[in-house]
């Protein structure tokens, strides 16, 4: 009896174990790598919230959350930019992870419906590489002084001049 006992607790022991898939084989946060040029550019990213989660300088190496809540992924936006550069902005978005669907395959129900779901480990970085490569700004047309006489301003205008002591 004892026997039987100890082989139904391993064999629930290892259903247990395993039926988180994909938070187990791949975890619930992932590595977000951004690269950008110029060097040094400022790098903001937030939450699907609008919660700033970083702020530095280029290049960067993150760790960012999988899920945004039960069944949701997350979701981020990036924002680079650097004096006398246009702004580069993305966003960051989430797949389903094929380890999900190991639960499948070892009857994790638990890890289908809870596990993976409430941690994140069900979704996988889409790119986990950003690089951006900043345009330089057109400068402004230069504002151009024009002197004209009297005689080429038309007559309409000329009656509105103001005189200047």
């Amino acid at each position: 009896m004892q026997k039987t006992s100890n082989l139904i607790t391993l064999f629930f022991s290892i259903i247990l174990l395993f039926s988180s898939c994909a938070t187990i084989f791949s975890g619930t946060t992932s590595r977000l790598n951004i690269r950008t040029e110029p060097r040094n550019a400022d790098i903001t990213v937030t939450d699907k919230k609008g919660r700033e989660i970083f702020n530095g300088k280029g290049p960067a190496e993150i760790r960012v959350k999988n899920g945004a809540g039960y069944f949701g992924p997350a979701k981020y936006q990036v924002l680079i930019s650097a004096p006398g550069y246009t702004t580069y902005e993305t966003t960051i978005t989430f797949k389903l992870n094929a380890w999900y669907f190991g639960n499948l395959a070892i009857g994790g129900l638990l890890g289908m419906l809870v596990i993976d779901p409430i941690s994140g480990g069900m979704w996988k970085i889409n790119d986990p590489v950003v690089f951006a490569r900043l345009d330089p700004q057109v400068a402004a047309e230069t504002p151009v002084l024009k002197i004209h006489t009297i005689d080429s301003i038309p007559e309409e205008l000329r009656e509105k001049m103001v005189r200047i002591q």
